[in-house]
């Protein structure tokens, strides 16, 4: 009988070899003994064996991920490292709650209600971010609303930078004047009336970037 010293070599390498197709942290892949026809060799179970010192390409035939099987597994994996989720809500004060006619002071009463606003989040979120846009109405000139607007802006964010639940929220403070109401209302009716009419367009918003760990 003919003795083949390379097949007692060939037979050692495959011991060696795992019996299930092997993919790495890096998703690299050790090939197939293959025949001549180039069809991987197989176990009594059926499958592949492989060449542990190498790797290279993915062999289908042996049950590796093919372009598209592979595309899913990265969708997955991105999936798995998404950020944690998103998500914003507006709390709405009346000027009048937060501070006296023609102030910009906040308030007492305004501090309550601004510790309120932000209060009711869950717990399983954090305030990221708040910005703090004040209104005002329509009455008097442009440029004294928008600077009203700015100062009651500030006094706001200023309070919302001393509450110790946001010490690690970025505070930011945006006066837009009379330029976004919520309300339109005619002349024709007195002033008293005309100023209750327009309190809606006198107002902070507080926007609140949220965080919720997944």
């Amino acid at each position: 009988m003919t003795h083949y010293p390379w097949k007692s070599l060939l037979i050692a390498g495959l011991l060696l070899t795992l019996a299930a197709p092997v993919a790495t942290a890096e998703t690299t892949y050790h090939p197939a003994w293959t025949n001549a026809e180039g069809q991987p060799w197989r176990n009594e179970d059926g499958l592949c064996w492989r060449d542990p010192t190498r790797t290279g390409e993915p062999t289908p035939a042996c049950g590796d991920p093919v372009a598209d099987d592979q595309a899913a597994m990265d969708d997955e994996s991105s999936s798995a490292a998404e950020p944690a989720e998103q998500a914003e809500q507006i709390r709405e004060i009346r000027s009048e709650v937060l501070f006296a006619f023609d102030s910009a002071e906040l308030s007492p009463r305004g501090r309550n209600a601004v510790r309120a606003a932000i209060g009711d989040i869950g717990s399983d979120w954090q305030i990221t971010e708040v910005e703090a846009i004040g209104h005002t109405d329509r009455l008097g000139s442009e440029a004294y609303n928008r600077n009203l607007s700015q100062a009651r802006a500030d006094a706001v964010a200023d309070y919302l930078e001393s509450l110790t639940a946001l010490d690690d929220a970025r505070i930011r403070a945006t006066g837009v004047g009379e330029a976004d109401p919520v309300v339109e209302c005619a002349d024709d009716q007195g002033r008293e009336a005309l100023i209750a009419c327009l309190a809606p367009n006198r107002r902070t918003e507080l926007v609140l970037d949220l965080t919720r760990d997944n």
